[in-house]
């Protein structure tokens, strides 16, 4: 081992001595902030108490907000105070998400086999039950009422699958690869967005659940491939457009009406964003990320 720090580096190359490598060394800076929906710009810091990166959180239905920080799953109230759920240095944890009265976590190796796994504690981090057994499950995501887990099988065929949150056999939902996506607050309809293969146009997919039908909706060109979501009402989508660096969410009404801008920051990325589960409220991942040349040397010969 080279470096012990929590800094990523890339890119390496090694001096022709062998005693000397420059590599480009990254840092992430990010702020998890809260507002209420209806002032999202008014946005106020979620205290902390480490600054260890934050990996794929959810809010849960008391109004706290649940995120994995290595090692551990922690509970945090957006005004303050923490309770780690979960502590385990030897299986790591990067996705979290609520699903009504059960927490659903991605997990390596907690099976006892190579691979990422999803598993369902209950919201005090008791009774952990292992959910599903392949190679590399991904990115879930609970329906409103809680009763379903959605979630992408890398492992497999990279299709859009769900299984119920008690347990049991997933079904596929999606038969084809998809990027970002979210589900509507009804939980019939689950919303991604596309580039048209027949006149190449960015499109918002609209595919309902029980019917299986695919419909489209025009959407602002500039929107990025990352997360988006539906409105709390259900009758809009929410995503970002980054304009010279700088991210901010946007709104695409689903009758046809022009799209508008949510929330005016001059200034860093977002990463992930998340309504409450009662609408009340939005919180933001937001930073930016900074890489320098750094030179190490073989001080030992």
């Amino acid at each position: 081992m080279v470096t012990s720090d929590t800094n990523v580096y890339v890119r390496p190359s090694v001096a022709t001595d062998g005693r000397s490598l420059v590599v480009t060394q990254t840092q992430s800076k990010f702020e998890l902030d809260v507002a209420a929906a209806s002032s999202p710009d008014a946005m106020r810091i979620v205290p902390l108490s480490s600054r260890s990166m934050i990996w794929r959180w959810d809010w849960m239905p008391d109004g706290r907000l649940v995120f994995p920080q290595v090692p551990d799953i922690r509970v945090v109230n957006p005004t303050g105070g923490e309770t780690v759920l979960l502590s385990d240095a030897a299986h790591l944890s990067d996705q979290v998400v609520s699903c009504g009265k059960y927490i659903v976590f991605r997990s390596a190796g907690r099976s006892g086999k190579i691979g990422f796994n999803l598993w369902r504690m209950d919201s005090t981090g008791a009774n952990l039950t292992q959910l599903t057994f392949g190679a590399n499950e991904a990115d879930p995501i609970c329906s409103p009422d809680g009763k379903w887990v959605y979630f992408y099988d890398y492992g497999s065929d990279q299709f859009l699958k769900r299984l119920p949150v008690e347990g049991g056999a997933a079904e596929t939902i999606i038969h084809s690869a998809i990027g970002a996506w979210n589900i509507s607050p009804d939980g019939k309809t689950i919303v991604s967005l596309e580039v048209r293969e027949l006149d190449h146009k960015l499109v918002l997919d609209l595919y309902s659940i029980d019917d299986k039908k695919l419909t489209y909706r025009d959407v602002d060109p500039r929107a990025l491939p990352g997360p988006l979501a539906f409105t709390p009402d259900g009758k809009a989508v929410v995503y970002i457009v980054r304009e010279k660096g700088v991210d901010n969410l946007w709104q695409q009404p689903l009758d046809g009406a022009p799209y508008r801008q949510l929330t005016h920051f001059g200034s860093e990325r977002i990463w992930q964003f998340r309504f409450s589960q009662d609408g009340s409220r939005i919180a933001m991942e937001r930073g930016h990320s900074e890489s320098d040349a750094v030179l190490l040397r073989d001080t030992t010969r």
